[in-house]
């Protein structure tokens, strides 16, 4: 917790806007000037219709809880447009990302990823040692990857469609146990769906269609 709460971050800017650092704050709205956000052990936050644009990553949330983020765009940033640690109960709805890197969500449960629309990044959506995460109705397409996990146990990926990304639509890597896919549709991906040292996955009614491997 330290390297995310040790530091005083304050008046600095990206692109002529403001980089907004939150620590042990309960119930604000981030102002939508913002270029980047950084919330520390912060809980019932909201952050909507901002441009997160030509930076490196937008929004970090570290050991957070009932946050929401919604109706913005991410554009042209070099890593992830979103990067949770530790944190649960994330709400991210209806953002629009383009370029860079997509939503990674590590060490991380009980979060909500839905109606989202991810394009040209290398990554859409990672899961990395999280569970009972929700990822729903999001459309995700000419990325490298569409939904990667590694560890991410009892997660539950529906109704989304997956199409025409360069790699993968869903890799599932190294203990990814007991996931439920159901509902997507997966198109024109190069590989639909891999499992990889992962076992107990519930997959069923799918539909999926001209993929190339």
């Amino acid at each position: 917790l330290t390297s995310w709460d040790s530091h005083t971050i304050d008046g600095n800017k990206v692109n002529d806007k403001p980089i907004y650092y939150y620590k042990y704050e309960n119930g604000i709205t981030v102002p939508s000037n913002a270029s980047q956000v950084i919330i520390v052990n912060c809980s019932n936050f909201i952050i909507e219709n901002i441009d997160f644009k030509n930076i490196v990553i937008g929004i970090q949330i570290g050991f957070g809880s009932r946050i929401t983020i919604r109706d913005n765009n991410f554009i042209s940033n070099t890593k992830n447009s979103i990067n949770t640690y530790h944190s649960n109960n994330i709400t991210i709805e209806n953002n629009k990302i383009d370029g860079g890197n997509g939503i990674n969500i590590l060490d991380s449960d009980n979060n909500i990823i839905s109606q989202n629309t991810i394009l040209d990044t290398e990554t859409a959506i990672e899961l990395d040692n999280s569970e009972n995460n929700i990822i729903d109705e999001n459309s995700i397409s000419e990325n490298e990857k569409g939904i990667y996990s590694k560890y991410g146990i009892e997660n539950n990926i529906l109704e989304n469609n997956i199409f025409n990304n360069a790699e993968y639509g869903i890799y599932l890597l190294t203990n990814s146990n007991y996931n439920t896919i159901s509902k997507n549709e997966l198109y024109e991906n190069k590989i639909t769906i891999r499992i990889k040292g992962s076992k107990f996955n519930n997959i069923f009614l799918n539909e999926i269609k001209e993929s190339s491997d």
